[in-house]
């Protein structure tokens, strides 16, 4: 509903449109006011706060708190959870004993091939030459090493994660204290 000022007493006036280019009289002097025409009228209206605006700022507001909170709360769950993780996978990297190296695989190599008949070694010899040096799949200390290699890299995720998190919550609760704080 637009309003208008009372030229006498410079009260404000809600009028409704219907009253367009008619008069209504003053609530605080009761005199008699010109209503503008409806063109007129409905500028005002739409430069005038309706008296919804302030009820809908107020819902805003009270939803804001909560909707931070909510954030906040949702923040510290997942840096938690990623936190977890972490753990997790970082104390499943330290459990993983890796079996060999390459220095021992070639020790053991060294020592079979000393021990092995001259008929076995120019076999494998002629497998080297026909087939290649490469290996088809990773011998089994390699394997157990990607495997541990690979929980460490979750681990450091999973701590990351929980990091960036836990520095968002740290936001949110910085700025709704300071929003409160302010307002």
């Amino acid at each position: 509903m637009p309003a208008i000022r009372c030229p006498h007493c410079d009260t404000s006036i809600d009028v409704p449109i219907s009253r367009a280019g008619g008069e209504v009289s003053c609530p605080s002097c009761s005199k008699a006011v010109t209503v503008p025409k409806l063109g007129e009228l409905r500028r005002l209206e739409a430069s005038t706060p309706t008296a919804s605006t302030p009820s809908q700022a107020g819902v805003e507001t009270a939803a804001s708190p909560l909707a931070k909170r909510a954030g906040f709360v949702a923040l510290v769950a997942l840096a938690a959870a990623c936190l977890g993780l972490g753990g997790f996978c970082l104390v499943r990297y330290w459990a993983i004993a890796i079996p060999g190296t390459t220095e021992s695989h070639m020790e053991m190599v060294e020592s079979q091939y000393s021990q092995a008949p001259a008929s076995q070694l120019v076999r494998e010899w002629q497998e080297l030459e026909s087939f290649g040096e490469d290996v088809a799949f990773p011998y089994p200390y390699e394997t157990v090493a990607a495997e541990k290699a690979d929980w460490l890299r979750k681990g450091w995720m999973g701590i990351a994660g929980a990091l960036v998190a836990a520095l968002l919550a740290g936001a949110i609760a910085s700025f709704s204290g300071r929003s409160t704080s302010h307002g």
